[in-house]
C-alpha cells in the first residue's frame, strides 16, 4: 500500500503567490493505491503541516494561504491515513510573497455624470436571485450540468470549481463552466453546430442596454487552464419560439435571430505558460463578436497590459456602451474604444471554463490544481444623466403571441402591442409606427402589394395586423416597430392552421418583494400559441431555485388553499422565495421570484 498525492508539487511556476488582500487556497489530493496500482476507495485521509507559519493553515482538506504571510518560504504538508498512521507522504509546497502587488482601490459608489441603477455589493453573503439564474445557457444541456459552484466571503461572490465537474454539455467537446448570467430563454446563445435547445421559461432577471457597467474582481490563480470571462449576449427578443425560419436551418446565423452579438469585456486564460501568444494572462484584451448579427463586425480590441497580475491583485474593469460605441476602462482609466455597438438589450454572465488535462479545451492546459476562483468584489450598472429619450422598444410585453391563425374564411385581425422604453429601462411616450419586414433584420419593408400577396397586412398606426384564409400556413412574418431613427424592434411569427393548444404558463404578478406579515393570492394562466388564455388546472409549489427541481421547506412560508402565499412576521429579510406553477397536463412550468421586505 502507498499514499500517493494527486495534487502536483506546488513549487516553481506551480509556486502559490500570497496575493495582495485576503486569501487563496489549493485543494490537497491524495489517494491509497495498493499493490496492484489500483485505488483504495472510502479511504479517509487527513492532511497537516510540517510546521507552523503565520497566515497558513489546513482546514479539512484545504490549504489556506492569507496576506498575513509575512515572506516567501517552503514547507511540506503530511497526508496519512487516518486509520493507519504509517502510511503517509508528503507534498512540497513553496510560497511566494510579492511585495509589489496592490490592489486596485475600489471606485466610488456615485459617479459624476451617471446615474445608479442596478448594483449588487454582496456586503451581506446575498445576491439578487430575481436577476440572476445560478445556471449556464441551461437550454442546451440537463440542469445538474450546468449549476454553478459558488459561495460568500468577506463580501466578495466566489465562483469556484471541482476537479470532478463534468462536462457541461455534450455538444461542446470537454468544456467544463461554473458560471451565473442574468437572464434565460429557449435557444439562447446557440453556439459552433449544436441543435435541440430544450424548452425552458424565460427569465427576465436584467437585461439592458447602454449604460457604465463596472466590476471589481480577483481573477483565478492557479496558473493553469483554462480562462474566466465577464461578457455580455444579446437575448433574442425577436426569434420565434421554434428557431426557425421557412427555407433555412434551424438556428442559421443572421437567419432565426439578429440579437446576437456578443461582448466578452474580460476574457483571460488562467495559463501563465500557455504557447498560445494570442492570449496571456497579464494582457487585457476584449473581444466583440456578431455571431451572425447585422448590426456589427468582429473585433479583437487592441492589448492593455495589467501591471503585476489580475489573478493577485483586485482590478477595477469598465465597460461604456452606448449609440456610437463601446469604451474599455481599467483601474478609473479609459484604455481602449470602439466604434462597434449592437442595437439591442443585453444581458451579462461571469463563466469559469475549466481546461482539458491536454490542453484542447482553449486558453491552457489543466494541471489539476484548484480550486479555481474568481472573486467578484461588486457588480455596478449606470446610466448617463441626459434627457430621457427612446431608445428600445418592446413588442406585446416580450410575451405571445408565436403564432397568428389562418381563418377558414373571410379575414382574422391581431392587435399587436408596442411602448418605447428609455436609457433607464422606463417607459416613455413616442409614436410608434408599424410595417412588415422581409426578415429578422427587418430592414427592408414590404410594400402593400407584397403584404396583399403573402395575406397578411398590418395598419402602420394601430400595428393591427390583418390575416386572409389565402395566407399560406407556417409563412415567416417579421413584424416591426419603429419610432425614430434607429429605434425599432423586430419579432418573428409564423401563420397556422392549428387548434389551439396550451404554448406557455405565466405569472400575472408584477410585483417582487412580498411583506413579512403578508399574503399573496398566487395567479398563473396558460396561453396557447395565439396568444389567448386557455384552460388548465396550476399546482404551486414552493422550489429551492428557478429551475424546479427541489421543492423546499422554509419555516414561516406557507402555501395555503392551493394558491395562497402566506409570510409570517419572523421570516428574514431578504429571503428568496422561488415558487414554481405548474400545468402538469400540458407540461408547462414558470418560476415567479419574491424578495421577503
Amino acid at each position: 500500500m502507498r499514499l500517493v498525492f494527486q495534487t502536483p508539487e506546488l513549487t516553481d511556476r506551480e509556486a502559490i503567490v500570497i496575493p495582495a488582500s485576503g486569501r487563496t487556497r489549493r485543494l490537497l489530493q491524495a489517494i491509497l493505491m495498493d499493490n496492484s496500482g489500483q485505488e483504495v476507495e472510502n479511504i479517509a485521509i487527513v492532511y497537516e503541516m510540517e510546521k507552523s507559519i503565520e497566515g497558513i493553515w489546513i482546514d479539512g482538506d484545504m490549504l489556506y494561504l492569507s496576506d498575513q504571510v509575512a515572506q516567501s518560504t517552503q514547507f511540506h504538508v503530511i497526508a496519512k491515513v487516518k486509520l493507519n498512521q504509517d502510511i503517509w507522504t508528503t507534498l512540497k509546497i513553496e510560497v511566494i510573497k510579492d511585495f509589489t502587488l496592490q490592489d486596485a482601490l475600489p471606485s466610488p459608489l456615485e459617479k459624476e455624470g451617471w446615474e445608479l441603477v442596478y448594483h449588487e455589493e454582496f456586503q451581506d453573503g446575498q445576491i439578487d436571485w430575481r436577476k440572476w439564474s445560478p445556471y449556464y445557457l441551461r437550454g442546451w444541456t440537463e440542469d445538474r450540468l450546468a449549476k454553478a459552484d459558488f459561495y460568500f466571503e468577506d463580501g466578495k461572490f466566489i465562483i469556484t470549481s471541482k476537479p470532478d465537474r463534468e462536462p457541461w454539455c455534450v455538444q461542446d467537446g470537454g468544456h467544463r463552466v461554473s458560471s451565473i448570467q442574468s437572464f434565460e430563454r429557449t435557444h439562447l446563445h446557440r453556439f459552433g453546430t449544436v441543435t435541440g435547445s430544450r424548452e425552458i421559461p424565460d427569465f427576465q432577471g436584467f437585461a439592458t442596454k447602454y449604460g457604465y457597467f463596472e466590476v471589481r474582481m480577483r481573477l483565478p490563480d492557479t496558473k493553469d487552464g483554462s480562462h474566466f470571462a465577464w461578457w455580455m449576449i444579446g437575448v433574442q427578443d425577436d426569434q420565434h419560439i421554434t428557431a426557425e425560419v421557412e427555407g433555412s436551418e434551424q438556428y442559421a446565423f443572421g437567419v432565426f435571430t439578429n440579437q446576437t452579438a456578443e461582448f466578452d469585456i474580460v476574457e483571460q486564460t488562467l495559463d501563465a505558460y500557455t504557447e498560445s501568444k494570442d492570449y496571456e494572462p497579464n494582457i487585457w484584451r476584449p473581444v466583440i463578436h456578431p455571431n451572425g448579427s447585422t448590426d456589427l463586425n468582429y473585433l479583437w480590441v487592441e492589448p492593455t497590459p495589467i501591471i503585476n497580475s489580475p489573478s493577485h491583485e483586485f482590478h477595477v474593469y469598465g465597460f461604456e456602451w452606448n449609440e456610437k460605441g463601446t469604451k474599455f476602462y481599467l483601474d478609473g482609466k479609459l484604455v481602449q474604444e470602439t466604434d462597434r455597438t449592437p442595437n439591442y438589450r443585453m444581458m451579462t454572465l461571469f463563466s469559469l471554463y475549466l481546461g482539458a488535462k491536454d490542453g484542447s479545451c482553449g486558453m491552457g492546459r489543466d494541471r489539476g490544481i484548484y480550486p479555481k476562483e474568481a472573486l467578484i468584489d461588486y457588480f455596478r450598472v449606470y446610466k448617463k444623466k441626459e434627457e430621457a429619450k427612446p431608445i428600445s422598444l418592446v413588442i406585446n410585453d416580450y410575451q405571445g403571441p408565436s403564432y397568428l391563425q389562418i381563418p377558414n374564411e373571410k379575414v382574422k385581425r391581431y392587435r399587436m402591442t408596442a411602448y418605447a422604453m428609455d436609457q433607464w429601462d422606463k417607459p416613455i411616450e413616442a409614436d410608434i409606427l408599424w410595417y412588415l419586414g422581409t426578415d429578422v433584420q427587418g430592414m427592408r419593408v414590404l410594400s402593400r402589394k407584397e403584404e396583399e400577396a403573402q395575406g397578411v397586412t398590418i395598419h402602420r398606426q394601430t400595428g393591427e395586423v390583418t390575416v386572409e384564409a389565402y395566407a399560406k400556413e407556417n409563412q415567416d412574418i417579421f413584424l416591426v416597430a419603429y419610432c425614430e431613427e434607429n429605434v425599432k424592434e423586430v419579432k418573428h411569427l409564423k401563420l397556422s392552421k392549428k387548434d389551439p393548444y396550451g404554448e406557455t404558463l405565466r405569472f400575472e404578478i408584477s410585483e417582487d418583494t412580498i411583506t413579512k406579515g403578508s399574503e399573496r393570492i398566487l395567479h398563473a394562466t396558460v396561453y396557447d400559441q395565439y396568444g389567448k388564455r386557455y384552460p388548465g388546472q396550476i399546482r404551486y409549489t414552493i422550489m429551492c431555485d428557478i429551475v424546479g427541481s427541489e421543492s423546499c421547506r422554509i419555516e414561516g412560508v406557507q402555501l395555503r388553499d392551493t394558491n395562497r402565499l402566506v409570510v409570517d412576521k419572523d421570516v428574514p429579510s431578504n429571503t428568496y422565495l422561488f415558487i414554481e406553477a405548474q400545468e402538469e397536463k400540458q407540461q408547462l412550468r414558470a418560476c415567479l421570484v419574491l424578495r421577503v421586505i
